[in-house]
This record gives structure tokens, sequence and C-alpha cells, in this order.
């Protein structure tokens, strides 16, 4: 698949310090690429009420992101579990 960063995960990555989930965020990402589809991807679900928005679990973090095509995802957001759902999607 491909993988395409929006503009605002840049800005919600450059937030994170801890360098333990920046590894397993940069891990997500190289399966995500290596994936062919996205049912490939393990901790993905469909996000409730949405048809092109998933979320990614990562430990106390998720990860936000869009499906444009059956080949291409879009990065949207990198947030705690419990903030997430108040800013994603809209």
């Amino acid at each position: 698949m491909t993988v395409e960063f929006d503009k605002s995960f840049e800005k919600w990555l450059s937030k994170i310090s801890d360098k333990t989930l920046l590894g397993r965020i940069e891990k997500v990402i190289l399966k995500m690429e290596s994936a062919e589809s996205i049912d490939q991807i393990q901790n993905v679900k469909k996000l409730a009420g949405f048809k092109r928005y998933y979320r990614g679990k990562l430990g106390n973090h998720r990860l936000g992101f869009e499906r444009t095509s059956k080949s291409v995802i879009r990065l949207i957001i990198i947030a705690d579990r419990n903030e997430i759902y108040n800013k994603f999607p809209k």
C-alpha cells in the first residue's frame, strides 16, 4: 500500500518525545507500506459511521487514517486513546 502523510500528522508527530512510541509508529508505518490490503494490517478497525476512516491501536495511543483508494492510505493523527475520538475524524 502507498502511505501518505497529512500535514496535521506531521504536526502531531513532532509533539511526541517518547522514543519508544516513535519506534512503534515507524514499525506500523513500515507494515502498512508492505501490506497489500488494509485487512493485512494488525490492530486496525474501521470507525463506525464513516466509510473511509480507520484507527490503529498502538498501546495507549491511536493512529487515525483515511483510506483514499484501494491501495492508498493517508495518515492524519496520532493521539492518546482518550483524546483521539474527540479530534478525529472532522
